[in-house]
């Protein structure tokens, strides 16, 4: 367990998977219930709409860097094509909503994000984006 801490502590990839595996865990559950609640409530002839958020290439040199190498890792790992654009438009869509300042991130940033994002889009993107961020701090 003293090891496992001691490199978080080393690494702040390590650090951001470890938050995110947390995050995982408290946001499938406390989200997933509140949309199951707000699921509930709708009426038949209602639908949620779709608002999306701002999945183009941000203008930033750094997020170019890191999201080619994203790109590569998803292609070098053998993922289906489908997975790749998902990852990718996740990544995307994180990179505008923080500026291309997704490198460093805190459990609460990304809490915003999540909860934010499954007010206008669907449970499976949600888990789409986050194991997205996930795969791009785990292998870039």
């Amino acid at each position: 367990m003293l090891d496992e801490a001691a490199a978080r502590q080393t690494s702040p990839a390590a650090t951001v998977i470890f938050v995110i595996n947390i995050l995982c865990y408290h946001l499938f559950s406390a989200i997933k219930a509140e949309h199951n609640a707000r699921a509930v409530a709708l009426s038949i002839n209602s639908y949620r709409k779709e608002v999306p958020m701002n999945t183009n290439m941000p203008d930033d040199p750094q997020f170019h860097k890191y999201y080619r190498k994203h790109l590569k890792c998803l292609k070098l790992g053998g993922m289906q094509p489908k997975t790749i654009e998902a990852y990718s438009r996740a990544i995307r869509r994180i990179g505008n909503y923080f500026d291309c300042r997704i490198d460093n991130l805190t459990s609460d940033q990304l809490l915003d994000y999540f909860n934010d994002l499954l007010e206008y889009h669907s449970w499976s993107t949600v888990k789409l984006d986050l194991y997205g961020l996930k795969f791009f701090y785990s292998r870039v």
